[in-house]
């Protein structure tokens, strides 16, 4: 199954996105300024059954705070109330999955940590660009534009990170889902976050 939440991370999108919706009076965002967190998630476990909740009721606020860094996601909102709009649910499964028990849960590979870090590189480079052009990115320098799209670190660290195997209730109109694998990795600050999925 293709990522729930395509496209928020790709450079060029979000800067015509962003570009295309005029300017604000204020072009920058206060660091200080956030919206609820809708993720307090204890544990996996509480993770997953809240994303499942979210899926469900076709909340895309929560599922964007679950796939992305809370500041990101507060301040592309603040920048563009159309910022949300690239998610996608798949209604036929979302209204119908149910949570059973986590079956395996393993730590993450090297090599998928390393795509979830270059993911967060990205989310930081452009929180950078939304504070300080807001929404109009018009007049974006040259300087601050290869900064983003060559940064190589980010403040965001993953502490944990697994493979969990779940196990589902889901019934289609021509099959049955009843497991999902799915990557959960915890940003410190920020709370649990849900990588790539695949159900079958």
């Amino acid at each position: 199954m293709k990522k729930i939440i395509a496209g928020i991370l790709a450079f060029t999108t979000v800067f015509t996105m962003l570009t295309g919706c005029g300017k604000k009076e204020s072009s920058s965002v206060s660091s200080s300024e956030t919206f609820a967190q809708p993720n307090h998630s204890e544990n996996i476990e509480d993770a997953i059954k809240d994303y499942l909740a979210a899926y469900k009721n076709e909340d895309l606020n929560k599922i964007a705070y679950f796939s992305y860094p809370t500041e990101f996601v507060d301040t592309g909102i603040e920048c563009d109330s159309h910022f949300l709009e690239p998610l996608s649910i798949d209604d036929q499964i979302g209204k119908n999955v149910i949570y059973k028990s986590i079956l395996k849960k393993e730590k993450m590979s090297d090599d998928d940590i390393a795509q979830i870090k270059k993911q967060l590189i990205e989310c930081e480079a452009m929180l950078n660009i939304m504070k300080k052009y807001g929404n109009d990115l018009s007049d974006i320098t040259e300087e601050d534009k290869k900064a983003a799209l060559n940064a190589k670190d980010t403040k965001y660290n993953i502490t944990e990170a697994y493979d969990v195997e779940v196990n589902v209730e889901c019934e289609l109109e021509d099959s049955v889902i009843n497991h999902w694998v799915v990557q959960m990795y915890y940003i410190e600050n920020d709370g649990w976050k849900v990588g790539i999925e695949q159900r079958s």
